[in-house]
């Protein structure tokens, strides 16, 4: 268990470091890019909009370097919670840190930092 912790720790210490934002790993004109900011000014979150015809979940997983995931299904929604060490935003999800959620649905995948504030 101590481990895990310490697994946990240098995970999130290295994502502070190294976050990026969504929209700089994927071409402005194959996605669809929102901010989510709080009353402040400040960014809260992320998400990106594109077809499930031009990325498949595996290609995602790889082009984020996901280290870790679990997933659950709802209705017609695959739904996929990660840690990738090139983002920053991490939440706890069932109590483990998350900084990347992806959904699909049909023929639509929504990449969210670091979970989906908005609607799918």
């Amino acid at each position: 268990m101590r481990k895990l912790l310490l697994f946990f720790i240098a995970i999130i210490a290295v994502t502070l470091i190294s976050g990026k934002d969504l929209n700089t790993f994927f071409d402005a004109n194959e996605v669809s890019y929102i901010a989510y900011v709080d009353e402040n000014g400040k960014e809260e979150g992320e998400t990106v909009t594109l077809s499930a015809t031009e990325y498949s979940l595996d290609d995602l997983y790889k082009k984020f370097l996901v280290v870790y995931r679990f997933s659950e299904n709802l209705e017609e929604m695959e739904i996929v919670y990660g840690y990738s060490p090139l983002l920053s935003n991490v939440v706890l999800v069932s109590g483990k840190p998350v900084n990347l959620q992806i959904t699909r649905r049909g023929d639509v995948i929504t990449v969210s930092n670091p979970v989906n504030m908005g609607s799918f």
